[in-house]
């Protein structure tokens, strides 16, 4: 007689879904993650997006947030896990539910943002200024929260205007409009100068201003003579120390930035320690004034100014010695180099034909 060994079957194993992990493991993992990403000489925080220049999906926590909902919902319930704000802008944006999210879960914490594409090649789905004004519905009610927010457009007159952003923001240390690539052909509109604008941000050190909202924190012609008291925008930062001007272009007959009227804007910084001015279209009208600037001042870089570096030394009055100085895609003649004292000077691409 023979036996026959029985070997009971095993129960199916069924699939489980990884959003149903425990809520406790899934906020040990996050936690874990999130240390991961600590910058802990720096009061072990999650590293600002200073040097970030598009958004990503590495970027904590979007990648995790994208997993499910559970995870999503989870995450959503520590704002610390969302002090950095990275919305993108092209054709693969950023839906308008985590834009809205994002901001409603770093409550009530200071929070970084970065607008832009995921990346700088040409933007192939039109629409990026009217993306850019669906995320400042969004943006601007928080803005009493921003330690730094930095546009990174692909075209430069999808930047949003300077007027839009009203009311307290005593956090804010950055506030820059760039534009990457800018294309030195593309034309825009004269900005209109000494415009009203309500933004108070006493504590900003960092200013980075497209060509067109730059003209707006200017004085009127009639109002450029350095000795006339106008209450320029710009006389409200005492602690700004790094300025750019970039990115405006104007057509043929239509007049550019009055390198009188910036230098005036600029008489307003006593602690201006680093500017930058490139890609700008200057009216060719010589300043019949001079102008003292900071005597901070110590790095100067300019890039594609037709014919303006010449107007600039021959009107602005330079305190001390300037430590660095870059020149690149610029006509430097006419400049009277005896009177400019520099530690390092760097000419690049210097040609009659810019």
């Amino acid at each position: 007689m023979h036996s026959t060994l029985q070997v009971p079957h095993s129960p199916e194993r069924q699939r489980v879904s990884i959003g149903h992990l425990p809520v406790e493991l899934m906020m040990m993992i996050f936690h874990e993650v999130y240390e991961l990403g600590l910058d802990w000489s720096a009061a072990a925080e999650l590293p600002t997006l200073a040097t970030v220049y598009y958004p990503s999906s590495t970027i904590f926590p979007n990648a995790l947030a994208m997993v499910c909902s559970a995870w999503r919902n989870t995450l959503s319930s520590v704002p610390f896990f969302w002090t950095r704000v990275a919305i993108a802008i092209d054709g693969n944006a950023t839906p308008h539910s985590l834009i809205k999210g994002s901001f409603e879960w770093s409550r009530p914490l200071p929070i970084d943002v970065l607008i832009a594409p995921y990346s700088s090649t040409c933007d192939e789905n039109p629409g990026e200024g009217h993306r850019v004004e669906a995320v400042m519905r969004y943006l601007v009610p928080e803005l009493h929260r921003c330690r730094s927010i930095r546009f990174n457009t692909n075209q430069v007159s999808s930047l949003p205007p300077l007027q839009a952003f009203s009311g307290q923001a005593s956090l804010l240390r950055t506030l820059e409009f760039g534009c990457t690539p800018y294309y030195p052909w593309a034309e825009e509109e004269p900005g209109d100068v000494a415009v009203p604008l309500d933004l108070v941000c006493p504590e900003l050190e960092n200013l980075h201003l497209n060509g067109r909202n730059f003209c707006n924190v200017c004085p009127p012609k009639s109002q450029s003579d350095p000795s006339f008291t106008y209450d320029l925008w710009l006389s409200h930062l005492p602690k700004l120390t790094s300025l750019a001007i970039t990115n405006y272009g104007v057509g043929s007959g239509k007049m550019g930035l009055r390198m009188a009227e910036m230098l005036r804007a600029l008489q307003e910084l006593p602690h201006l320690a680093h500017l930058t001015i490139k890609n700008i279209h200057f009216d060719k009208e010589s300043p019949s004034h001079v102008y003292t600037l900071s005597s901070a001042l110590r790095h100067l870089d300019f890039s594609g100014l037709p014919n303006a570096v010449y107007l600039f030394f021959g009107a602005a009055a330079l305190q001390e010695r300037i430590d660095t100085m870059c020149i690149a895609q610029c006509n430097v003649n006419h400049v009277r180099w005896g009177t400019i004292s520099c530690a390092k000077l760097t000419l690049q691409r210097i040609d009659a034909h810019y």
